[in-house]
């Protein structure tokens, strides 16, 4: 099944299935089509590719480049969302989807690529460790307001 996936621009035409993966994956209802269209509107996402299956959408994935931002000089590379239709787990949809990021990102020059992710979300954890990122010497800080 993996020789059948093409990996592609993200378009408005893919955001009810990207709608529908983020549901599977988090079994939330939270997202909806106009907040999944304003993530991959490209004047606020530099890239964003999807994974496709016979021409149907079976995993994605949105990242950003900033400059500039806390106090750092270089570009910095965000892996924002990612998800991969259940159905299509272990098949190596989500490494062909985060290879292609990290190369775009390289190709724009940046050299450094970070993403977030929540202590109990350990299979997200480990998916960026199989990408070959590694813990930060970041911390992250949040107040509720």
């Amino acid at each position: 099944m993996r020789e059948m996936i093409e990996i592609n621009e993200l378009t408005l035409d893919d955001v009810s299935k990207m709608v529908e993966i983020y549901t599977k994956v988090t079994g939330k209802k939270n997202m909806t089509e106009e907040k999944m269209s304003e993530k991959i509107d490209y004047g606020q996402c530099l890239t964003a590719v999807g994974a496709f299956n016979d021409s149907v959408l079976v995993g994605f994935i949105i990242g950003d480049v900033t400059q500039d931002s806390f106090g750092l000089e270089e570009q910095i590379g965000w892996i924002n969302m990612v998800g991969v239709d259940p159905e299509f787990n272990k098949l190596g949809v989500g490494k062909m989807l985060g290879k292609e990021l990290l190369n775009r990102f390289k190709g724009l020059g940046t050299r450094q690529v970070r993403t977030i992710v929540q202590d109990k979300d350990e299979g997200l954890y480990q998916y960026f460790l199989r990408l070959g990122m590694n813990e930060a010497s970041w911390k992250v800080l949040e107040s509720k307001l």
